[in-house]
């Protein structure tokens, strides 16, 4: 498997920019707003027609959810430990996935 580069940095810089974003225009902290704004941003990357476009609004999709969890949180919608579990269960949830569990199928990780 290749290794991968640190994107430590930049991943909490893109987070801390998301909270200071969310701070600075308190917008709706609804489900419903969550789920549109997000869904909204998945859109433009399936739209996108460069790979510099894709990464550009993939990103702009991993802001969107940081300053997203900012908003759920300061406005009670959840914690910031519902953030943390929901986080730590995506991540086992992928971890424990192996070719003898899983395949691909037209170009998606499936259950086999």
């Amino acid at each position: 498997m290749q290794s991968h580069p640190n994107y430590q940095p930049e991943i909490m810089s893109l987070f801390e920019e998301a909270t200071d974003f969310a701070q600075r225009f308190p917008i709706d902290a609804t489900l419903e707003a969550m789920k549109r704004l997000i869904a909204e941003e998945a859109i433009e990357v399936a739209l996108a027609t460069t790979v510099e476009h894709v990464l550009e609004e993939t990103a702009d999709v991993l802001f969107v959810t940081f300053s997203r969890y900012a908003h759920g949180i300061e406005s009670g919608l959840f914690t910031n430990e519902d953030v943390v579990e929901a986080l730590n269960n995506v991540i086992a949830k992928n971890a424990a996935k192996t070719p003898d569990t899983h395949t691909v199928f037209k170009n998606k990780v499936v259950r086999r």
